[in-house]
């Protein structure tokens, strides 16, 4: 399975496994699943959402970094944050 892949073809059918792999022990792989559920739209918003305060702490880091930046917030710092987990 090529991460790339899910990224270029952008489906939304993808989002799931996308989600996944948030919690990947890659960095690579967790900013570039990310990216790809940026890409999706809503979809992938619920996606993210979803992992905000996800027992595996990668995931949600990176659900809340991407999160930040979508919405203009900023770095995904906390006090640019507190509107997306509210």
């Amino acid at each position: 399975m090529s991460l790339r892949f899910f990224s270029l073809l952008a489906c939304v059918a993808a989002a799931p496994a996308l989600g996944r792999l948030l919690a990947d022990q890659q960095w690579q792989v967790r900013r570039e699943a990310g990216a790809a559920l940026a890409r999706l739209g809503p979809t992938g918003r619920v996606v993210l959402r979803n992992h905000l305060g996800d027992e595996d702490a990668f995931a949600s880091d990176m659900a809340l970094h991407v999160l930040a930046q979508v919405s203009g917030l900023g770095d995904g710092n906390v006090m640019n944050t507190q509107r997306l987990v509210a």
